[in-house]
């Protein structure tokens, strides 16, 4: 990516998408030309009082005052400018066949005038086509939910006790992401792409995704499985059943508008474990009546953690009705635990 002054403003504004700022950002730091351009831009924005960028989404809205600063900036350059001509190549480009009038002498004053009426119009234009983005992606990720669940309606409807996929406890199948391998090997996953959030950093690569095969993840062993169980379940979370009466199942598909079956893979490195997808700002939750939510704090708006068990572990619930979501690499029942069969 070679950077230019429009991707100099958009990162300076917030307004590129999460591959761009960091190659943008790569590009900062091996060049020093970049780098000085970024501080000129910068230079031109915060006289009118543009805060400093940020990642919370917060910026997506205009600054609070702008045009009344942008008004009140372009009075006060105007009282030490508005005398002072253009420079001469610049004037004799303004001036008409004619010649030069007094009328037609362009100042100092109305190109200042005119950039700042561009960086206010850029300051709104920019902040609105990036939510119109975030928007948009929130969108493409539930419709793909939508169609997960119904795969896995489908799925429940044909397996002996119509229950979801389970996920073994033990070997290399052992893993969240077994949950679409199985729905793909049964033909319900029509699509791998529904495995993918527009907003992750796996969409960059989404053409060349693909989900593994049972004998492929059987002979698999070692870093080489690891990479494969990580990146089975593209960037979305599984439900990883339940143990109850010291056995493990798989939960019953009964179309509970309550139940999460599915969400924005959560990050075991971020609080709460909320996913990395859309920017941090929240998830989709997929329930088992196919319907999908967009949730920002699900420990505060849901009345249990979906992404840990009731002894507060990403491992298997206790308790049919204690739902975990797990992200691919997740197991059901981790290495210190030996509760389950």
């Amino acid at each position: 990516m070679t950077c230019s002054r429009e991707h100099l403003l958009g990162y300076l504004l917030g307004a590129l998408e999460p591959a761009e700022m960091a190659a943008v950002e790569r590009e900062l730091e091996n060049d020093p030309r970049l780098r000085k351009d970024l501080a000129a831009i910068e230079a031109a924005l915060y006289p009118l009082g543009f805060p400093e960028r940020e990642d919370d989404a917060s910026q997506a809205e205009p600054p609070a005052g702008l045009a009344a600063r942008t008004c009140e900036f372009v009075d006060d350059s105007k009282a030490d400018l508005v005398s002072r001509p253009m420079p001469a190549k610049i004037l004799a480009a303004t001036m008409s066949d004619s010649g030069p009038t007094g009328k037609q002498r362009l100042r100092w004053a109305d190109v200042i005038m005119t950039a700042s009426i561009c960086l206010a119009a850029v300051s709104l234009i920019f902040p609105t086509i990036w939510t119109l983005r975030q928007q948009q992606q929130v969108t493409v990720c539930q419709n793909n939910m939508q169609h997960m669940g119904i795969a896995v309606a489908d799925y429940a409807v044909r397996s002996p006790y119509g229950r979801s996929p389970a996920i073994p406890t033990e070997g290399n199948r052992s893993f969240a992401g077994f949950f679409p391998v199985s729905l793909r090997e049964a033909g319900e996953l029509e699509d791998v792409r529904w495995l993918v959030c527009p907003s992750s950093d796996m969409a960059e690569q989404i053409e060349s995704f693909r989900v593994p095969t049972l004998v492929e993840i059987d002979r698999d062993h070692g870093e080489s499985l690891t990479r494969r169980q990580k990146a089975a379940g593209g960037s979305l979370g599984f439900n990883i059943g339940f143990v109850e009466d010291g056995k493990y199942q798989a939960p019953k598909h009964e179309g509970r508008a309550h139940y999460p079956l599915i969400s924005d893979a959560p990050a075991s490195f971020r609080p709460e474990r909320k996913t990395k997808n859309h920017g941090g700002r929240g998830q989709n939750l997929l329930y088992e009546d196919c319907h999908v939510a967009w949730v920002v704090d699900p420990c505060q708006e849901l009345c249990d953690d979906p992404y840990l068990n009731s002894n507060g572990l990403v491992a298997a619930g206790n308790g049919c009705s204690d739902v975990v979501v797990a992200e691919s690499l997740a197991r059901p029942r981790p290495a210190f635990l030996g509760w389950l069969p």
